[in-house]
Parts: C-alpha cells; sequence; structure tokens
C-alpha cells in the first residue's frame, strides 16, 4: 500500500479546505500552479510554502472529526458506516429505526477515507455541523 491510498483525494482535500476545515494532519498536498497544477503529498512543508498546503487526511483523522450524531428538528440520527460490494457506505438511522434524514443521500466511495471525506463535506454543507 502506498501513502497515496491512505489519504484522500486531492480534489476532496482542496475542497475541504475551501469550506474552511482546519489544515491539521499527518500528510499534506503541496499544490503549485506555475502553468502545471502539480500536487505531491508530503509529511512535512517549509513555513515559507504554508500557503500551498493542503490537509491530505487519513481515515482516523476524519473520522475523530465526524460527529456519530446529528440532531434535526429535535430528533437524533446515528451515522452508521456500511461496507458493501467494492464500496464503503455511509447512511442513517434514528434511534436503531429506519427513520432517515430528510433529503439525505448515501454517500457512496471505494476507499473508505474518501466516503468519509464527502460525508463531513455533506454535514458541513448542510450545516449540520460547525467547522
Amino acid at each position: 500500500m502506498e501513502l497515496k491510498d491512505i489519504v484522500i483525494d486531492f480534489e476532496l482535500a482542496k475542497e475541504l479546505k475551501e469550506l474552511g476545515v482546519k489544515q491539521n494532519s499527518l500528510y499534506y498536498y503541496k499544490e503549485f500552479n506555475n502553468g502545471d497544477l502539480i500536487h505531491e503529498i508530503k509529511d512535512w512543508i517549509p513555513e515559507h510554502q504554508e500557503q500551498y498546503k493542503i490537509s491530505a487526511f487519513t481515515s482516523d483523522e476524519l473520522y475523530e472529526m465526524i460527529p456519530y450524531l446529528i440532531n434535526s428538528d429535535g430528533k437524533k440520527y446515528y451515522l452508521i458506516i456500511e461496507k458493501g460490494y467494492e464500496t464503503q457506505v455511509f447512511y442513517k438511522t434514528l434511534n436503531d429505526r429506519d427513520l432517515e434524514i430528510p433529503n439525505f443521500d448515501f454517500i457512496l466511495d471505494k476507499r473508505l477515507c474518501n466516503a468519509l471525506a464527502k460525508m463531513l463535506l455533506y454535514l458541513l454543507k448542510t450545516k449540520y455541523m460547525e467547522k
């Protein structure tokens, strides 16, 4: 397994940064734009290059950021990870019953770290959680 296999994709990392997620990870993408867009994964970036730093979060880091439940309209919805055929699936339940959050879509990805990143993006965009 390579480092690129345990961190989220660059585009998801960039979107999380744009939404204001704190850039605190073991690994970082370093983005330069000098005609061609180049990004690479590093475990350290010099202080004078901080503006190029985009957190390349791991599954463990994202898992710690995501709440185990969210409140909506006075109801508690628990977030559950379920592995399906070649995908990581997020879905939700209310008090162990099949009541779903309105307008919630399944979040699917073959890589757990990307599924967690997509869930975090969904929760932030829909204001189910704060940064």
